[in-house]
């Protein structure tokens, strides 16, 4: 994995519900997802840091579902395989996918602040 990953993108999905909502509410929906994933994100580190694979896992599943609704699949892979880990009680690895998660975050939305 390199240090600042592009996570791949269904341009395909994107542009099916871009049709279907129109311009606005497309791209009012990747706003509101960009801007949630610091927090998100951030939670999610929260709870592996307190080894919390119930909250850590419950975070991850609703951000890979808004990831992959909105075609962000790589990013949606990411947050899959940490839910994955937290419904298993399993948190090896997890600080290593979580730090992949934002950095895949930081290359799609360059304009991310992070607290």
């Amino acid at each position: 994995m390199t240090d600042s990953p592009i996570p791949e993108i269904d341009v395909e999905a994107q542009e099916d519900l871009r049709d279907a909502l129109g311009d606005e509410d497309f791209d009012r929906l990747v706003e509101i997802f960009r801007d949630s994933l610091p927090a998100r994100i951030q939670e999610i580190s929260q709870a592996i840091l307190a080894d919390d694979a119930i909250t850590m896992a419950r975070a991850s599943h609703a951000m890979k579902g808004a990831a992959a609704n909105l075609g962000f699949s790589g990013l949606a892979q990411l947050f899959s395989s940490l839910e994955t880990k937290g419904k298993a009680n399993d948190l090896t690895g997890t600080q290593e996918l979580c730090a992949a998660a934002r950095s895949g975050s930081m290359a799609t939305f360059p304009q991310l602040r992070w607290s």
